[in-house]
């Protein structure tokens, strides 16, 4: 049966809802949307709530301006529909001096929470900012300042935490408990990196009655997160504290210009008040200018400029070789994206872009090696399976080619060109009875 889901909360919740409306609802065929706690109640998202079978609704510390509780009182819901309830999941005590924006932040025409909102500032920075302080002596000060109750400050995250899966249901206090010193947990105070995001979401999908196969293939087929690939530097004393062993001094942290930094490159900015706007823009500014032959040479420029004063953005590069490929220009492609690439090996993106450029150009055996590598990093990955395929299949190797084609299908049973490609590698291959299964 088709239900209606809707999911309440806030930007946690509206990213669990993306993931599950991208990747569960095309299979399930349930229709799901959004509702924000912290906007007032608009038409849409009124009649969203009045139609709900199912509302997935995420628990605060706070009152909410939407809530279930108003919900109900204002005959917003209906008396008989299904409520599941999570936690809001906090990281706060990782970044004690979070929560403040810098003095000087301000929307950006492109972005409108500005360089350095209020999930990207510091407190204790900000109010050397306001004093006038010398930013070489703040620096130096700031590496050793180790005045917060760690310890307290994590109990108190990890009790208000356990009150809320007490109520709901769920494990995640313990969780947390379990995995932060081992690996990373939190992108920032409120952002969830991998694998806490999709434990998370995984558990819900499950009480709300979605087949565990289907959560694990989905779990695995995901390697990027639908939030911001952004990290917040942690503090050297957070790190030697608590033991984080996925971090050491030299380790670098993503920032909106694609451009990764260590801790003390970002607090030298953050100080100083320094970004790159010319990448920042490149990679958020949809500029409708660009798709003429004009536009196009303005963003290329933008971002050539931009990468001048850069060690280097991997967002920016990929960006380059987007517009590059626009205006004909199969080298400077190639190589913007072989620049991404190596910047970031992992991003399945930049693997298979960089594979697709290597084939345009006819290194195939090279294209091979890149999906190969990738493929042992994202094993569950569609998109890479159906990727190798297609150069599997350019190098006649064509058993192997659908063998990979079947592990693309398993993984996406529902995408129609993963099995009209594979359908046509095994007419490539004269098996004409098993393409015309897949074709009718």
């Amino acid at each position: 049966m088709v239900r209606k889901i809707v999911f309440l909360g806030n930007c946690q919740a509206n990213s669990i809802h993306r993931l599950f409306a991208e990747a569960i609802a095309p299979v399930t065929g349930d229709i799901v949307g959004f509702v924000a706690c912290f906007a007032e109640l608009t038409e849409d998202s009124a009649r969203l709530c009045r139609d709900a079978d199912l509302v997935v609704s995420q628990i605060f510390d706070s009152n909410q301006l939407v809530s279930l509780s108003n919900l109900r009182r204002d005959g917003q819901i209906r008396s008989t529909i299904q409520i599941v309830e999570f936690p809001f999941i906090s990281g706060a005590f990782l970044w004690p001096n979070a929560g403040s924006g810098h003095p000087l932040n301000m929307p950006l025409p492109y972005f409108t929470a500005g360089p350095f909102s209020q999930e990207f500032g510091d407190k204790y920075l900000n109010r050397e900012i306001l004093r006038g302080s010398d930013p070489n002596t703040v620096t130096q000060s700031y590496q050793t300042l180790d005045t917060v109750n760690l310890d307290r400050l994590y109990e108190l995250h990890r009790m208000s935490l356990q009150k809320k899966d007490d109520r709901s249901g769920f494990d995640f206090a313990d969780y947390i408990d379990n995995w932060f010193q081992k690996e990373s947990l939190f992108r920032t105070p409120t952002t969830l990196d991998r694998r806490l995001f999709l434990y998370v979401a995984s558990m819900i999908f499950k009480k709300i009655g979605i087949d565990e196969n289907l959560i694990d293939r989905i779990c695995a087929n995901t390697w990027t997160l639908p939030n911001a690939d952004v990290q917040l530097p942690l503090h050297p004393s957070v790190v030697g504290h608590f033991g984080l062993r996925f971090v050491n001094s030299g380790t670098r942290y993503r920032y909106y210009t694609g451009e990764d930094f260590t801790f003390d490159q970002y607090i030298y900015n953050y100080l100083r008040f320094s970004y790159n706007e010319l990448l920042f823009s490149s990679i958020f500014l949809k500029d409708k200018n660009s798709s003429s032959v004009n536009g196009r040479k303005v963003a290329i420029a933008r971002i050539r400029v931009g990468l001048l004063t850069s060690e280097g953005s991997a967002g920016a590069y990929f960006e380059l070789s987007n517009h590059l490929a626009e205006q004909g220009d199969l080298r400077g492609c190639w190589e913007a994206i072989e620049k991404a690439y190596k910047l970031c090996p992992s991003n399945v993106r930049y693997q298979v872009f960089f594979a697709s450029r290597l084939k345009e150009a006819g290194d195939l055996g090279r294209a091979e090696d890149v999906l190969k590598k990738g493929l042992v990093e994202w094993p569950g990955v569609a998109v890479l399976w159906r990727s190798f395929a297609d150069i599997l299949r350019r190098r006649d190797k064509l058993q192997a080619a659908i063998e990979a084609f079947k592990e693309a299908t398993r993984i996406e049973p529902k995408n129609a060109n993963f099995h009209n490609e594979m359908a046509s590698c095994l007419l490539q291959d004269e098996q004409l009875d098993k393409a015309l299964k897949l074709l009718v």
